[in-house]
């Protein structure tokens, strides 16, 4: 959009195609002059008497147009209507284009704008008295010419008054000569007469970046006009807002140029383009993340459990015990790390437990207070009540863990760390982000006394990678997991800091329904194996040799196939015997669902477990969906496998409908 068209009534409104309009539909000839004295409209009416084309009137002076003793007769005229400030009638000669001489009863009508500064003169004269012709009366066109003028200037000024987009005039150094009361709204301020009086300079007072006021400049001085500009602005309160500029440089060029145009607040959608941004850099770590869990995933199989074989077989009184729990633990570790990188970005393939956020706490704590350190003290202000939610396996540890380590980097010279907990309820009054978040749930409250963030810090701190640490001191992943993991646990996360006033972090999470007793999960039992056939397809070698091994360490015969093709053959060789599959998800020829499928067919009776390292939105685009299909998930912890296989194998027979 462009200021003009809702613009004040200025000298070059008269160009405008309302006020042709306007002339051309009276009757009498009429006219309209600009305050330099120059013609800006006649109508058809005006161009016959005088035997005149458009082209010789328009931007001229009377003494452009008319002979020297008509010019000054309507001089005179036109001073003496300005001189009264109102509408003045007067009889004037005209030269009629046969030659003929004539006389006719000219209006005149000063026009001004709100701030009582002249623009220019409407006329409207009569019928031409001839010798040989009457008389007709010019009091009837004058007055319906006035009228006109009156309404279309009340038209163009309540466009103006009441425009969504802020108006504005300025000179080109910067002084505001006149805003709308929208422009007034978008800057904070009450009225836009306190808003004209407190401007003196746009360029220090309003434009937000040097930079951009330079480029809006070279613009207009260049191209005569900016669409689309984007920019930021001072407000009164001195916050920033995002506007969207469309402007243009009017004037004659006989003067310095005036800016006029217009401004739309583009804050809320700027503030929507950072978050699409934030979520697609979170989707982009968390592809690359997924790509490479898989082949990560394998390799610590292998690792832990080996490590697994060795201290069942040598026992914790070995003297290489040590050494390898040391590896075990290691290989836990990088674990934890591709299980909190795939959180972030919602695709892990979790198992979700119920779990009391209380009980979680009370048995971190120790952690906790040797992460942060002796200087900081830990203060915990639990809820009475039970608060249990349904989370990923290990995630409430994990959020802890973080926060508190982001809170100690926070207190360097030592602090307090306070954790609280309580059940909040979420009526359906909440607004934004947040509205569709009604219901119970779990508070989880973690606070610092430390140095706090600002504005900008808070905003990014959520990012993958973002740090504030020295390089070397951070990876940036921190505050990007806990993000991540409450997101997947269909929960969420404020932030709350000022700089030198510490930060307070709090998830919320929502509360499950009431639980049992058995549904709290128990004790492992002791590990058995068995004397059973089980039919395991895996395609890394590696994988497949630890698992294969270890299952004949417990008892188990094993058949071995190295894809789906080969496992639906190794079946049919011996459907009857097999008791159990065991079918890594994703293999070449054919994937575990493939074989799933198609042995299914020979005996619906079968029993199988998944195995997978991929992520869940891969197993879904699969086909494989974790809910009620028995899946253990790389790195395979040789304990959990053995129990599982154990669970399925004494269970009923399979009647399970995995698949369309």
């Amino acid at each position: 959009m462009s200021g003009e068209s809702a613009a004040p009534l200025t000298s070059d409104l008269l160009l405008t195609s309302g006020y042709k309009a306007i002339v051309d539909s009276i009757p009498d000839a009429a006219w309209l002059k600009d305050k330099w004295g120059r013609y800006a409209q006649v109508n058809e009416r005006f161009l016959s008497i005088h035997g005149l084309s458009l082209d010789a009137v328009i931007g001229k002076k009377d003494r452009e147009v008319f002979p020297g003793d008509l010019a000054d007769i309507y001089g005179r005229n036109d001073e003496e209507a300005i001189s009264a400030g109102a509408r003045t009638g007067s009889a004037e000669p005209v030269r009629c284009k046969d030659g003929r001489k004539a006389m006719v009863e000219t209006t005149r009508t000063p026009l001004y704008d709100e701030a009582r500064e002249f623009l220019g003169l409407a006329g409207v004269a009569g019928a031409a008295r001839i010798e040989d012709e009457g008389v007709q009366s010019a009091n009837s066109g004058a007055v319906r010419a006035e009228e006109a003028l009156k309404q279309a200037e009340e038209r163009y000024r309540n466009i103006y008054e009441n425009a969504v987009e802020g108006i504005f005039r300025t000179t080109a150094d910067g002084r505001l000569i006149d805003a709308n009361p929208a422009f007034a709204r978008i800057l904070g301020y009450d009225d836009p007469k306190e808003l004209v009086l407190s401007i003196v300079d746009v360029g220090k007072q309003v434009f937000g970046s040097e930079r951009r006021r330079a480029e809006y400049m070279a613009l207009m001085e260049t191209a005569g006009e900016v669409r689309d500009f984007e920019t930021q602005v001072r407000c009164k309160d001195g916050s920033m807002q995002w506007v969207s500029v469309n402007a243009r440089s009017a004037g004659d060029g006989s003067g310095p140029p005036i800016y006029e145009g217009a401004i739309e607040s583009i804050t809320e959608r700027k503030k929507l383009e950072a978050q699409l941004r934030h979520a697609q850099r979170m989707e982009s770590i968390g592809t690359l993340a997924g790509g490479v869990a898989h082949d990560f995933n394998n390799v610590l199989t292998t690792i832990m459990g080996y490590c697994s074989l060795i201290m069942m077989k040598a026992g914790d009184k070995h003297p290489y015990a040590g050494y390898v729990n040391q590896i075990m633990e290691a290989a836990n570790r990088a674990s934890a790390l591709t299980q909190s990188l795939l959180a972030f970005s919602r695709k892990q393939a979790m198992e979700i437990k119920p779990v009391d956020i209380n009980e979680t706490i009370r048995g971190v704590e120790k952690l906790l207070r040797r992460i942060i350190g002796e200087d900081i003290e830990l203060q915990t202000q639990l809820c009475k009540e039970r608060l249990i939610v349904l989370v990923g396996d290990g995630h409430i540890s994990q959020l802890l863990m973080n926060l508190a380590t982001n809170a100690r980097d926070a207190m360097p010279d030592g602090g307090v760390l306070t954790i609280r907990t309580e059940a909040v309820h979420f009526g359906n009054d909440l607004v934004g982000a947040y509205e569709d978040k009604e219901g119970t749930y779990a508070a989880l409250e973690i606070s610092d006394t430390g140095s706090g963030m600002d504005e900008q810090t808070k905003d990014q701190i959520f990012d993958p990678f973002f740090t504030t640490k020295e390089v070397g001191k951070g990876t940036g992943l921190g505050l990007s997991i806990v993000y991540g993991i409450v997101n997947q646990d269909k929960g969420y996360v404020t932030v709350t800091s000022e700089l030198g006033r510490g930060s307070t972090f709090t998830v919320y999470l929502p509360i499950a329904e009431a639980l049992t007793d058995e549904e709290v999960p128990l004790e492992r039992a002791r590990l058995q194996g068995g004397n059973e056939k089980i039919l395991v397809a895996e395609d890394n070698a590696q994988v497949r040799e630890i698992v294969t091994t270890t299952l004949r360490d417990f008892g188990y015969t094993v058949v071995e196939a190295s894809d789906g093709a080969e496992a639906i053959e190794k079946f049919n060789e011996d459907k009857a015997t097999i008791d159990l599959l065991l079918l890594d998800v994703i293999m070449p020829r054919k994937n575990g669902r493939e074989a799933y499928v198609a042995i299914k067919k020979v005996r619906p009776d079968v029993r199988a477990i998944f195995m997978s390292g991929y992520t869940g939105d891969i197993l879904t685009k699969k086909g494989i969906s974790r809910e009620g299909i028995p899946m253990i998930s790389k790195p395979i912890v040789i304990e959990k496998l053995l129990r599982v296989i154990r669970e399925v194998l004494d269970s009923k027979p399979a009647q399970l409908s995995l698949f369309p």
